[in-house]
């Protein structure tokens, strides 16, 4: 378990070098949003990590971040009830090379 601004998340199922990832801002918005999280948390803009973005869109818009999550997680689901149909007619002895 670690923290992500004021929301804990586990480190099962993140891949923290990409939370610990400087952002690159390559476009406007990307410039605002590392500008906004660097003086909400007296960051310098070069040091302004993809899981502090996180952070503070969580805290600060968290409809938008429970939306992004609730899709992901309706897609997922949906690939594991395809997964399980796939497997379902396959050669039972093919079903453990997928």
């Amino acid at each position: 378990m670690f923290e992500v601004g004021d929301i804990k998340m586990s480190d099962k199922f993140v891949n923290k070098g990409i939370l610990d990832k400087t952002v690159e801002a390559r476009n406007e918005l990307q410039e605002d949003l590392v500008r906004h999280v660097g003086n909400r948390i007296d960051v310098h803009k070069d040091q302004v990590t993809i899981g502090q973005v996180i952070g503070i869109l969580a805290s600060e818009f968290p409809e938008l971040v429970i939306t992004i999550a609730e899709e992901n997680w309706i897609r997922g689901y949906k690939q594991g009830l395809d997964d399980a149909q796939i497997a379902d007619v396959m050669d039972p002895e093919k079903v453990d090379d997928i």
